[in-house]
């Protein structure tokens, strides 16, 4: 926080100075109009919107003696920066293709413009001022809500499809850690993105917490179908109550209830401490899922922190 006097002008006006760092980072200069909002004691001084262009900038990956998870991870920098083109190129562009465009084709707004045997050029169409950011927690939320009914459910069989259906979540994790990005970079994008200052470290965290829980059931998923009849029947009791508390703590979250919140983190101490004693790592397959359930009720407590920190 920074304090600032104020200064009498005149004699019916008083003014008080702006953080050079906050002029820069809104791309304000002299004579440009910004809005005063007051809400109730507080004054918010907010930018005036500027239609100004995406500056135009190529980020270039080179896949020659790389892997292919290297390769990967500079594509996914590459879009979490921003970058208006991603263009890539090697010898080995032909040999890893297939891979290439599947992710390319996950990654939200990016499309592949130019493609031969030694390069692909990516180009990123999004604006990131289109982006409803509560729009794409909410869906990656559904996933996780229908891949919990699923897991619980005796009568489901296919697995395959609950993995296939977490990439929708990843989807939404990484568009969201690129508009976050791109936030802190021009502070204007909040009101665009209809977006408090307050509330972005907190869709930060539950974007966070919603992919890590992805994880987990995808692992759980991989590994329920290797397990005998009678441990599969426990862990789909305790993917049930995993159910009813995320749903619980979802709820507790929207209405911002901290007595709620404090009430379902004791539950989940309980919870953890009946999983970690009645499933017992008999086989690779328990242990991965034993560690995926206690796992993800750790994070839902950082979704919890959200209300009451």
């Amino acid at each position: 926080m920074e304090f600032r006097k104020i200064i009498a002008f005149g004699k019916s006006s008083f003014v008080i100075s702006l953080p050079k760092a906050w002029l820069e980072a809104n791309k304000l200069i002299k004579g440009d109009v910004v809005f005063l909002e007051q809400e109730e004691d507080k004054l918010m001084l907010v930018p005036k919107e500027k239609n100004t262009e995406k500056e135009e900038s190529t980020i270039l990956v080179n896949i020659d003696n790389k892997d292919l998870s290297r390769i990967k991870r500079e594509i996914y920098s590459g879009f979490l920066n921003y970058n208006s083109k991603i263009v890539i190129e090697g010898k080995e562009v032909a040999k890893y293709a297939t891979e290439l465009t599947d992710l390319i084709h996950r990654l939200i707004a990016l499309e592949i413009v130019e493609q031969t045997s030694e390069k692909i050029v990516a180009k990123d169409f999004l604006r990131v001022e289109d982006v409803s950011v509560k729009d794409y927690l909410r869906k990656a939320d559904i996933v996780i809500r229908s891949t919990l009914t699923d897991l619980k459910d005796p009568t489901f069989t296919n697995y395959q499809e609950l993995m296939d259906r977490q990439l929708n979540v990843k989807r939404a994790y990484l568009l969201l850690l690129k508009i976050f990005k791109a936030v802190l970079k021009d502070l204007s994008l909040m009101k665009k993105l209809d977006i408090k200052s307050e509330d972005l470290l907190a869709f930060y965290r539950y974007n966070i917490a919603l992919q890590r829980i992805s994880n987990c059931l995808n692992v759980i998923a991989k590994n329920i179908g290797k397990v005998n009849a009678a441990d599969k029947k426990k862990i789909q009791g305790f993917i049930g109550s995993l159910s009813d508390n995320y749903v619980k703590i979802l709820k507790a979250m929207h209405l911002e209830n901290p007595d709620k919140a404090y009430e379902l983190t004791g539950i989940r101490d309980k919870e953890v401490s009946i999983i970690n004693a009645e499933l017992k790592p008999k086989t690779e397959s328990l242990k991965r899922i034993g560690e995926r359930l206690v796992w993800t009720y750790f994070e839902l407590h950082e979704i919890l922190h959200r209300i009451y920190s």
